[in-house]
């Protein structure tokens, strides 16, 4: 974490009540990590996922509708998966954009709310504390910190 996200997470951690009354101790920072790695349960906690496998993106497919695509439309799609192997990364603009446009109108609907449904999940606290934007399910937010936190970075937070 830069200095800055580690002094987001030490003020933080000393404005709310659950985690300021954890005992200065390592286990106290281990049980800070353990509430900070939980989901964020709530109607502002949602983030685009940084990248979505191939597989899960092609089972989101409506079949009829990836039938009726156009063959411009399939090799589009072909050449997508060409240049990204590792997957897609649902977190940039244009990549949603891509995929609306192919399944644009009525007749990708379907593949857009599957589609849409795989690309966003519920942010972590920690996530959630560094994500920007709203965070809600009609613009959910984009995370700058991903993954989960450890309790060694929870200690140096704390004695900021």
């Amino acid at each position: 974490m830069t200095p800055a996200q580690l002094q987001i997470l030490h003020d933080y951690i000393l404005a709310s009540p659950d985690l300021a009354s954890q005992p200065m101790t390592s286990d106290g920072a281990y049980e800070i990590a353990r509430l900070l790695n939980l989901s964020a349960l709530g109607p502002t906690n949602i983030v685009w996922r940084s990248l979505v496998s191939l597989n899960i993106v092609a089972t989101a497919y409506d079949p009829a509708e990836l039938d009726a695509l156009s063959p411009t439309e399939r090799a589009r799609l072909q050449t997508l998966a060409m240049y990204m192997p590792a997957g897609v990364q649902p977190a940039v603009p244009n990549v949603r954009d891509f995929f609306n446009n192919i399944f644009a109108g009525a007749g990708g609907a379907d593949t857009r709310a599957a589609l849409r449904g795989t690309w966003e999940r519920i942010a972590t606290r920690v996530e959630r504390l560094y994500a920007v934007g709203a965070g809600t399910s009609a613009d959910p937010a984009t995370l700058t910190y991903e993954g989960a936190i450890d309790f060694p970075t929870v200690q140096e937070a704390r004695h900021l």
